[in-house]
């Protein structure tokens, strides 16, 4: 078996959840589970040049995302530093 693939951008969105306070758990179908203090959040890290295109997502993401989408459970996609600090409830200064 090998390894999934990760979107090139998924280290430096990362590098920002530990000093912000929060936690990331890599697990799979999606990249992983993110703490922010309160509550866990599941989360799909992503490029941003790659948003909508065909094969954006796996297979198994998405049969979870239809699945997760009829019962209304929240999951997040992750493409930019700004994704990260809003479900951190965070804000980036001078």
């Amino acid at each position: 078996m090998r390894a999934a693939r990760r979107d090139d951008n998924e280290a430096a969105l990362l590098r920002l959840v530990e000093p912000l306070g929060g936690l990331w758990l890599q697990s799979g179908p999606m990249d992983g589970w993110l703490w922010d203090r309160r509550s866990w959040h599941l989360c799909e890290v992503k490029r941003p040049d790659k948003e909508g295109r065909k094969h954006e997502f796996t297979d198994d993401q998405k049969r979870l995302i239809i699945r997760l989408n009829e019962r209304r459970i929240p999951f997040h996609v992750l493409r930019t530093e700004d994704d990260v600090l809003k479900l951190l409830n965070a804000r980036q200064t001078a």
